[in-house]
């Protein structure tokens, strides 16, 4: 899961899915390293999947982008 998806044939709804699964257990198990005071298994050279999109954006009135927090997700 952590390869560029871009070179497949994937829809783009299954690409979207994958990296959003990727970076949630990425992000997870950062969060288990820090808190357990332990170094973290995944490096970041190692790594090249791409974020997911943000179909939830805000656009302020200046036309800038803000990042959407998403609460709750239904895969």
């Amino acid at each position: 899961m952590h390869r560029d998806d871009s070179r497949w044939t994937l829809n783009p709804a299954e690409q979207q899915a994958r990296r959003n699964i990727f970076w949630d257990v990425v992000t997870f198990e950062y969060w288990c390293a820090l808190s357990f005071g332990r170094p973290s298994s995944w490096s970041p050279s190692q790594v090249d999947a791409k974020l997911p999109e943000d179909v939830d954006r805000i656009m302020t009135e200046d036309g800038v982008g803000q990042m959407s927090c998403e609460l709750a997700r239904s895969y």
